[in-house]
């Protein structure tokens, strides 16, 4: 963890023209709620003019915070201003800091965007994620500020246009990407692989994931709720799931990947449905037997009337015993 202010780590991550283009976007998605003719509307006007005044906005933007005394959903995108609900007195309500506000910017203006999504891998090897970031852009993976998910679906396969499912294909590729990095390096990764055990509690080192990581998902759709989930323990998550992946260079892809895109069925709203529900709490780390059931259910139905195989069902229900 590094030992600047969130302030200064904003500053130093603007510093790229690619992060600043990233930013932009994440910077117009959580101003939204302001007219173009309001204080805040003005600043993401010209921040997106000239990305270059980003930090400036930024800036800006924190002093009327301070200004107002409380948090807006620009900061804390499930807060409620009292502009917006004059209705509503808050008792012992927290006053806005500067340091504060430049910690929640940080996280989600670093974080990856898609439609109406953030997501944010929190604590994970900073020096990893630029990499992991700039090889996505290499690949066109990122265009214009906003992830093309096709990308990340060629290792997955096909899931839902959902933020969950946008959660999980991030880490998922992130993983995909990172062990393969370290091989053609040829560094002492596969070396370390094969001294370690499929159920190593080293394993999550080798992603730089750290015991607090964890993803941080902003739904942010226009004109509605908008919402954040925390979800930590990604650590336990990793170790679970990608442990055989991570210490075997012969597999191509993540297996729980392949396993839940050949279990969705894209034709199905209902299955849609299930399948963004079953993700959050697999994200979690927790296996929804009910929301399974139903989705197998589903799949089922389909086999009938395709040829389309389940794939790596073996796996998954290794890891529920």
């Amino acid at each position: 963890m590094s030992d600047q202010s969130y302030e200064k780590r904003i500053a130093d991550y603007l510093h790229s023209p690619v992060n600043r283009a990233n930013a932009v976007t994440i910077f117009s998605m959580i101003t939204s709620q302001y007219k173009k003719n309001t204080e805040v509307g003005r600043l993401r006007q010209e921040a997106l003019k000239d990305n270059s005044r980003l930090m400036s906005a930024i800036e800006r933007l924190q002093e009327k915070i301070l200004r107002d005394e409380e948090y807006s959903a620009s900061i804390i995108p499930t807060v409620i201003s009292s502009d917006e609900a004059r209705n509503l007195l808050f008792c012992n309500e927290i006053r806005p800091t500067t340091e504060g506000i430049y910690f929640w910017l940080f996280y989600i203006l670093t974080g990856f965007a898609s439609g109406f999504s953030i997501v944010s891998l929190i604590n994970l090897d900073e020096k990893a994620i630029e990499d992991f970031r700039n090889d996505l852009i290499q690949r066109k993976g990122i265009l214009r500020g906003r992830v093309d998910r096709s990308v990340f679906q060629e290792i997955t396969g096909r899931l839902p246009f959902s933020e969950y499912a946008f959660g999980f294909e991030l880490l998922n590729y992130f993983v995909f990407w990172f062990r393969n990095k370290q091989l053609m390096e040829k560094t002492q990764f596969e070396e370390d692989l094969k001294k370690m055990g499929v159920t190593d509690e080293e394993i999550p080192k080798l992603v730089g994931v750290r015991d607090d990581a964890a993803l941080v998902v902003y739904s942010i759709p226009r004109g509605k709720k908008r919402r954040v989930e925390f979800i930590p323990r990604t650590k336990n998550f990793i170790t679970r799931w990608y442990s055989s992946f991570l210490t075997n260079p012969d597999i191509p892809q993540p297996q729980l990947g392949r396993f839940l895109s050949s279990l969705y069925v894209s034709s199905s709203k209902e299955s849609r449905g299930v399948m963004d529900k079953f993700l959050l709490y697999l994200l979690r780390n927790e296996v929804d037997g009910t929301l399974l059931e139903e989705m197998l259910g589903i799949r089922v139905d389909e086999i009938a009337k395709s040829v389309r195989p389940l794939s790596y069902a073996r796996f998954f229900f290794s890891k529920l015993q």
